[in-house]
């Protein structure tokens, strides 16, 4: 299921792929995490993957600036909703059997964003879930292309040739 608020996301994907697509407009992002919690639901005797995207905080630091009090606001608004989503599954019993993964695309200085600066190409990048080592820090380089290779290596499946991704070896127990 593919849940977003950023319309240039999705151009690249076949939706005919997807079992579930939500787009939403102006910001808006909390119904997709109501969507995203009933897929699962519905979902639950199979190999399931939610991508849920909020774009506000990408609009927030070109409105307001990366770092400025509305920027980190959106953060810890995004942060509210998200402690929400995993409480209901947690309810649900959905949770340990389930992998989270926590990631942007991009930092940002001032009002942008491309640059090759340390505070636009260091982002967080984090999972959890079954088989992941607690409280461990990534020391070797990652790269978001990686997030992908995790995914595959989590649902067992086969990396293409084509793929620059690696499996991030250190993070498993």
């Amino acid at each position: 299921a593919f849940y977003y608020n950023w319309i240039n996301l999705f151009y690249p994907y076949n939706k005919q792929y997807l079992d579930e697509v939500s787009y939403l407009e102006k910001d808006a992002y909390v119904p997709n995490y109501e969507k995203a919690f009933s897929f699962l639901k519905a979902n639950r005797t199979d190999p399931t993957l939610v991508f849920l995207y909020s774009v506000h905080t990408d609009h927030a630091g070109h409105k307001y600036k990366w770092m400025s009090p509305e920027y980190i606001r959106s953060i810890e608004e995004a942060d509210v909703e998200i402690g929400r989503f995993i409480e209901k599954i947690k309810q649900e019993g959905l949770y340990k059997d389930t992998h989270f993964m926590f990631l942007t695309d991009h930092g940002g200085i001032n009002y942008g964003h491309g640059g090759v600066s340390t505070d636009e190409m260091i982002v967080p990048w984090g999972i959890t879930g079954p088989g992941i080592k607690k409280e461990f820090k990534i020391t070797e380089p990652n790269n978001t292309v990686n997030t992908a290779a995790v995914i595959l290596h989590l649902f067992k499946v086969k990396q293409p040739l084509s793929w620059t991704g690696e499996v991030i070896k250190s993070i498993f127990k």
